[in-house]
Parts: structure tokens; sequence; C-alpha cells
């Protein structure tokens, strides 16, 4: 199973070009961990999306079986595609108190 993870935090998003960072993700990763969620999947907040978008389309290239992220704390939840399971695990609320369980997956290969 190939692991892949890339930081990707805000300040990078914002003072950064993130498309680097994002263009190696390899496209035979099982698993793809990031901070922050792709656009349009689970990355809600305060009436905004803040997810990436190039991000989102490395994944339709990639296509990894997960995809686990945190960063929009009130967005926690899993959403299935075809192809990959999208997790964002962020178990702490907007005031950092535990609110959600962690999630737990077994990988079959």
């Amino acid at each position: 199973i190939k692991f892949w993870g890339t930081p990707l935090f805000l300040e990078e998003m914002l003072f950064e070009n993130p498309d680097d960072k994002i263009d190696l993700i390899p496209t035979d990763v099982d698993v793809l961990i990031s901070h922050v969620p792709p656009h349009d999947i689970l990355d809600y907040s305060g009436k905004v999306k803040w997810g990436s978008r190039t991000l989102l389309d490395k994944i339709h290239d990639a296509r990894p079986q997960y995809h686990l992220f945190g960063h929009i704390h009130d967005a926690f939840g899993i959403h299935k595609t075809e192809h990959t399971t999208f997790s964002n695990a962020a178990i702490v609320d907007e005031r950092y108190e535990v609110k959600n369980d962690p999630v737990i997956f077994q990988i079959n290969r």
C-alpha cells in the first residue's frame, strides 16, 4: 500500500505556489494525506469552500483509494465517489475542543 503525504497549509495556499507540491503527488498512490481538502469535498465553512481545485484535479488523475485530510473542522465527515473515499477527520471543533470520534479504515489490497 503506497501512502503519500503533502502538508499544504493555508499559508502555503495563500502565499506560495501550492501546485508545486501537488504536482509531486504520484499517480500510483493508494492513500493520499493532505492538510487541506480538495475543492467542494468536505471543505465548506463560513459560506466559503476552502478546498483546492488543483488538488481535486490531481485526485481525479491519481484515483487514490483514500484521501485523508482535516483543516476545516466543521466539515468533519466521509464522502465516497466511484474511486476514492474522502475523509475529513478533524476531531476538534473551531475552539479545538474534541467533538468527533477518530475515523478508522481497514485498507484492503
